[in-house]
């Protein structure tokens, strides 16, 4: 998966966040030996909020929480007849972590995270996740 966002910063331990993650075949299912081409990619927008605490001059921990709604897609190709379903709905996530202040706008995050997605039936799914964060200003 490929998380991008943004966080803006409001005092001096919250912020807002917005982001993306992309999932491209989050099941790992392949049926191309069957003669099936099949692929499902998911789709998370994630608005919420972050509170960051510092243990050191380098390492903070944080935690975060808000909406989502993410946006599923499925295609299926078999003998020459395809077709694609996709779909919406709204969930909510949240999760922790730390980050590694490298310099004065380069840090290290590592964390883990859950989404709880609300549809016919409540589907979940929890990652680990690590990556860098670059300050604008």
């Amino acid at each position: 998966f490929v998380d991008l966002g943004v966080e803006k910063q409001f005092t001096e331990n919250l912020f807002a966040l917005l982001y993306l993650d992309y999932y491209l075949n989050p099941t790992g299912d392949n049926y191309s030996g069957y003669g099936v081409d099949a692929s499902l990619t998911l789709m998370g927008i994630n608005a919420g909020a972050a509170y960051k605490k510092e243990i050191n001059e380098k390492i903070k921990w944080f935690v975060r929480a808000g909406i989502l709604i993410a946006i599923a897609k499925a295609s299926v190709t078999f003998l020459g007849y395809s077709t694609s379903e996709s779909s919406s709905d709204f969930g909510i996530f949240g999760g922790g972590g730390i980050e590694y202040l490298l310099n004065e706008k380069l840090a290290l995050v590592a964390g883990a995270a859950i989404n709880l997605v609300f549809s016919d039936g409540t589907g979940t799914w929890f990652k680990l996740f690590a990556g860098i964060n670059y300050k604008l200003k």
